[in-house]
């Protein structure tokens, strides 16, 4: 069985699990503090400890986000071949499910090597949306499903989109500028509901091979290490990338 991957932190899994162990250090610290299970706290703390230096994105030098980057734009694009539009995740034509789960299924890999690299390249930010691929989904695609067997207000499909936009669909007059601007609205709580579904996808998997990222930093350092004679730094190794 091959080994678990390491999953990267969010920004604000980090912020959170950072503030536990400053408080978990305080009351340890507080000599006069009642602690029920000092030994279970102290535990605590460490497992949380350890969890941050594993699973915190790496620091990088210039050279090695370039490589990051290049390597980013590659998994981006190949993970765009027959992704469902935005039209085919609100319309839900006969077919959108099983291509949204074929998708799924061709780039779960992909997915977790895509979100550890952004991770990586954009560490220090607090948007946690940095590592949500739903901002790539094109509105339309050549390959777009047919739409004349679409389920916009079917009561079958309540949960993906939202209620409210699959009961007010029929009525919305595209052509006024008030209802486009109250359609938009809609629109984007649909694009919410994609990415929180997105989202408890990546919290269950949370090991996935990062074979291909692991190889394409060994060339790099390769190349790197040829080209100049300076190594890519331990903290872009296999190991560290989990």
């Amino acid at each position: 069985m091959a080994k678990a991957q390491t999953r990267y932190l969010r920004p604000g899994e980090v912020r959170s699990l950072e503030e536990e162990v400053s408080n978990l250090d305080a009351m340890l610290s507080d000599r006069g503090a009642q602690i029920d299970d000092r030994g279970g706290a102290l535990r605590r703390r460490n497992a949380l400890r350890s969890q941050l230096d594993t699973e915190t994105p790496p620091d990088t030098t210039p050279s090695q986000k370039d490589v990051l980057v290049k390597r980013e734009k590659e998994i981006r694009e190949a993970m765009l071949v027959g992704m469902p539009s935005r039209e085919e995740m609100r319309r839900m034509p006969d077919g959108a499910v099983s291509k949204h789960q074929a998708w799924e299924k061709r780039n779960k890999n992909r997915k977790s090597m895509w979100q550890n690299i952004m991770l990586t390249v954009h560490k220090g930010t607090d948007d946690d949306s940095v590592a949500s691929f739903e901002k790539y989904r094109p509105m339309r695609t050549p390959g777009d499903l047919g739409m004349s067997s679409r389920r916009v207000g079917s009561n079958a499909m309540h949960s993906f989109p939202s209620d409210q936009y699959q009961d007010n669909y029929d009525e919305i007059d595209w052509r006024a500028d008030r209802n486009l601007e109250d359609a938009g609205d809609l629109l984007d709580n649909s694009d919410q509901a994609i990415d929180r579904a997105g989202e408890f996808v990546d919290d269950v998997m949370r090991a996935n091979d990062l074979a291909e990222l692991r190889k394409s930093i060994s060339e790099a350092r390769e190349e790197e290490k040829e080209s100049s004679g300076t190594n890519v730094p331990e903290q872009l190794s296999a190991d560290a990338l989990g």
